[in-house]
C-alpha cells in the first residue's frame, strides 16, 4: 500500500559521458508515472540532453514533461515548437539578470488537465501563484534576456573558440587521457571499490569529461569539466588547486572535493562512474560573454604552474 502523500521516484542513469539516453527515459516510464523531468543542459558537465526526443516519448505515453532549462536560457533560443516541453524552469542570473529571479513556463493544457493547485495560494498569475510580483527585477530579467539573445549565434561561436583555445593550450603542456579508461575502473553499483589505478596509465594527465569533442551539438560552449588525474605519488587535491588558482586571480568551481568520501562529493561524477582519482582532481571552468582571449591565455599559464607544483613527488 502506497501512502497518498508519498511519491515513487525512478532515477535514470546517464552514460559515462553524462548524456541521458532518451530510450532509457522511455523504458523507465511506468503506468503510474505522472511526470518526467530531465535537465536540458547539465550544470557541471555541460552536456546537452535530447529533450525533444524525450518529450516525444513522454507524449506518446501521455505523460507530461518538465525540463530544467537554467543552463540553456540565455545561451540558446528555446523554441517551443522544437522542444515541446509541458513545463520549463529557468533563472535570470544565468544571463546577467538580477539574482533571485526565476520563472516557470507552463502549458495550460498541462495545468488544466491535471487540475494543478498552487502551493502558494492566491489569485495572481491565473491563480497559480499568490503574492505581489517583483516587477523591477522581472523587468530587469526580461531586459537581460533580450540583450543576451542579441547576436547569440556569434557569441556562442566565440565561446566555443575560447573553449577550444583552453583545450589546445593545455594540450601543449599536458598529456590528455581518455575518460573511458577511468570509467571502466569503476564497478557499477560500487563506485568507491577501486582505489588503485592501473599501472599502465601515465603518472599524471588531464582528462576531459563529457561527450567527445566532435559531438559539438551535444555540449554547451561555455563550460568545461576537467580532471587532473594523478596516478602516482600522493593523491592530487582539487581544493588546493582551487585555492592556488584563486590566489592568482583565477576562479573555478569544484563539484567534488579531493576528500572523495565527503558527503559533498558530486552526484554528477558518481552518476558517470568517475573513480576516486578523477573525483580528486575535477574542476569546472566556466566562461561568460565577457571572457577575453587574454584571460584564457593567462589561465593556461597559471593552471600549468599550479598543477605542476603538486607533482613534485613524481
Amino acid at each position: 500500500m502506497v501512502d497518498a502523500n508519498t511519491a515513487e521516484v525512478t532515477y535514470v542513469k546517464p552514460n559515462i559521458y553524462g548524456f541521458v539516453p532518451p530510450s532509457s527515459v522511455r523504458d523507465a516510464i511506468k503506468n503510474n508515472t505522472c511526470i518526467v523531468s530531465v535537465m536540458h543542459i547539465n550544470n557541471e558537465i555541460g552536456v546537452i540532453n535530447d529533450i525533444a526526443k524525450i518529450a516525444e516519448y513522454c507524449h506518446e505515453k501521455n505523460v507530461p514533461f518538465h525540463t530544467d532549462a537554467v543552463q540553456s536560457f540565455g545561451k540558446y533560443r528555446f523554441d517551443f515548437a522544437k522542444y515541446p516541453a509541458d513545463a520549463v524552469s529557468a533563472s535570470a542570473h544565468k544571463f546577467f539578470g538580477p539574482k533571485g529571479v526565476g520563472f516557470l513556463i507552463l502549458n495550460m493544457n498541462f495545468v488544466n488537465g491535471y487540475d494543478l493547485k498552487a502551493l502558494i495560494a492566491g489569485s495572481q498569475q491565473f491563480g497559480l501563484r499568490g503574492g505581489t510580483e517583483d516587477i523591477p527585477n522581472i523587468i530587469g530579467a526580461v531586459a537581460a534576456l533580450q540583450d543576451s539573445h542579441k547576436n547569440r549565434a556569434q557569441k556562442n561561436t566565440r565561446l566555443l573558440d575560447l573553449r577550444n583555445r583552453i583545450i589546445t593550450g593545455l594540450s601543449r603542456k599536458f598529456r590528455f587521457g581518455e575518460y573511458k579508461k577511468y570509467a571502466e575502473m569503476t564497478v557499477k553499483g560500487n563506485e568507491t571499490k577501486h582505489e588503485e589505478t592501473p599501472t599502465d596509465l601515465n603518472p599524471y594527465e588531464l582528462v576531459l569529461l563529457g561527450v567527445p569533442l566532435e559531438m559539438v551539438q551535444r555540449y554547451t560552449p561555455n563550460t568545461l569539466l576537467l580532471s587532473v588525474a594523478k596516478n602516482k605519488g600522493a593523491p592530487f587535491c582539487n581544493i588546493k588547486l582551487r585555492s592556488d588558482l584563486e590566489y592568482r586571480g583565477v576562479i573555478v568551481g569544484i563539484g567534488s572535493a579531493c576528500l572523495t568520501k565527503s558527503s559533498k562529493a558530486s552526484h554528477v561524477l558518481e552518476a558517470i562512474c568517475a573513480p576516486p582519482v578523477i573525483k580528486r582532481g575535477t574542476i569546472r571552468i566556466s566562461m561568460s560573454d565577457l571572457t577575453t582571449e587574454k584571460e584564457i591565455d593567462d589561465f593556461i599559464e597559471i593552471f600549468n604552474e599550479v598543477v605542476k607544483s603538486q607533482m613534485n613527488d613524481i
